[in-house]
């Protein structure tokens, strides 16, 4: 979905080139823009209505959402979607999870990652892309040694549904 999107950004360059009378090959570019987008379309389809749905299906669970729309929710926080990776996905995915009424979301991540480090950053910019999403939660959980603190993950629960939710759910 990045190379698409990346795909487009290069058209829109190429035909603001060729509409400035720059020197260039500008319809070559465009054809093979074009093509690299066809391509991308073409596997996204594969792997998520051929491969992945029937198996979603078979296990009665939702399929998740599709990067290209999370990349679209990222673009609303980096428009530039700059720093290339997985920066972009993570913003969309936390803000739809938000949307869709999460208690929390979970950030977990070994300790100096670049995407969750920068995520935890851009915490404030994310929540406000879902502002009726008050009561929910972005946490982060680093860990030097890859073993989660489950103390800080109790907390993090506790935070977020409050003691006496937790408990009763505990005793159920």
């Amino acid at each position: 979905d990045e190379t698409a999107e990346l795909s487009r950004d290069a058209s829109t360059r190429a035909e603001s080139g060729k509409r400035q009378g720059m020197a260039g090959d500008w319809d070559a570019r465009l054809g093979s823009e074009r093509a690299l987008r066809r391509r991308t379309e073409g596997w996204r389809f594969l792997l998520r209505r051929v491969l992945a749905g029937p198996l979603y299906r078979a296990a009665g669970v939702p399929m998740p959402p599709s990067t290209k729309g999370l990349i679209e929710d990222g673009r609303k926080v980096l428009p530039t979607m700059r720093p290339i990776g997985e920066l972009l996905p993570y913003i969309g995915e936390t803000a739809h999870e938000l949307r869709g009424g999460a208690h929390i979301v979970l950030n977990v991540a070994p300790q100096g990652c670049m995407v969750s480090s920068m995520g935890e950053l851009l915490t404030p910019v994310i929540r406000e892309l879902e502002p009726g999403s008050a009561d929910g939660r972005i946490q982060h959980l680093f860990s030097a040694e890859g073993d989660i603190d489950e103390e800080l993950l109790l907390l993090a629960v506790l935070k977020s549904l409050g003691p006496e939710r937790f408990y009763t759910r505990a005793l159920a």
